[in-house]
């Protein structure tokens, strides 16, 4: 096809002609578009800080502004520089078509966006695990969602520090669990071992007391929550079991705390219980 790079040629020419005359022009309503939006999204930003102080409410309209302008801004320009809106319809075709053959995970992240957003999964804040990372929901983005890592191991559910970064796809094929709605409550279990010649029902007592303690500071209605209602388990306050494990008495006690409180909780309930029993002598039996 000899006929070919000629007529490249000639429309590559025909293109620098008309950018001669009319890229100032249009370079100038580039910059008029972006400005426009730019003070059209601090406006409405504004107005959204003013009647909400929902913190999830406010990021999804800092969200929704900074993505819906973006395309709209890149709408208005393709239509500015190429031939008109059909051609900003094929690009945005063609990106969309290329995203979709080169990288599917990333177009579903992209789908997952509004699912979370709308379906209100979780929120900024919200303690969640998804898959075997959890922690504290940072940011949501259009393709990953951002959470400060919490530990993983028992009685070790704080900060660590580092960012996770999960795409938002993975919500789709990984369990998402959400310790941030309803009451916020988990239940937690702490194993207090005694001695042979302790007296098991004072000391049975004594814990009891102390984790009803710790469940009465959280100002915490003692009834059952939705979801135990749900599932028929009425019994919402704390409760000790005797338990013998490799010949030794060990004193079971469950009861609700805060999801992000729980090595808080179990430290302050300790002291108490600690505290108890010396007054009253009772032998913690510690392995030595």
């Amino acid at each position: 096809m000899p006929s070919l790079p000629h007529d490249l040629l000639d429309q590559l020419t025909a293109w620098l002609q008309v950018f001669q005359a009319e890229g100032p022009r249009n370079l100038l309503t580039t910059v008029v578009i972006v400005v426009g939006l730019w003070v059209l999204r601090r406006l409405v930003m504004r107005v959204v800080r003013r009647h909400t102080t929902s913190v999830d409410t406010r990021h999804l309209w800092n969200q929704l502004t900074r993505y819906g302008l973006a395309l709209v801004a890149l709408v208005l320009i393709s239509n500015q520089w190429f031939d008109g809106l059909r051609s900003a319809f094929t690009v945005l075709t063609l990106v969309a078509a290329a995203l979709t053959i080169i990288h599917k995970e990333t177009l579903t992240s992209l789908t997952a966006w509004p699912f979370i957003t709308w379906r209100s999964l979780f929120g900024i804040g919200d303690r969640i695990q998804v898959g075997g990372q959890s922690g504290d929901v940072l940011d949501l983005g259009l393709f990953f969602i951002t959470l400060a890592e919490t530990g993983q191991e028992a009685h070790a559910d704080q900060p660590t520090g580092r960012l996770i970064k999960i795409p938002n796809q993975k919500i789709f094929n990984e369990p998402v669990i959400n310790y941030g709605r309803g009451a916020a409550l988990i239940w937690n279990e702490v194993t207090v071992p005694l001695s042979a010649t302790t007296n098991r029902q004072q000391a049975e007592a004594m814990v009891r007391e102390a984790a009803e303690a710790q469940v009465a500071a959280l100002g915490l209605d003692p009834g059952p929550s939705e979801t135990e209602a749900a599932l028929r388990r009425t019994e919402a306050n704390p409760s000790v079991y005797l338990r013998v494990v490799d010949e030794r008495l060990q004193l079971i006690v469950r009861y609700r705390c805060l999801a992000e409180g729980r090595l808080a909780s179990e430290h302050a309930l300790w002291h108490d219980v600690l505290t108890r029993f010396d007054e009253a002598g009772v032998v913690v039996s510690l392995k030595s």
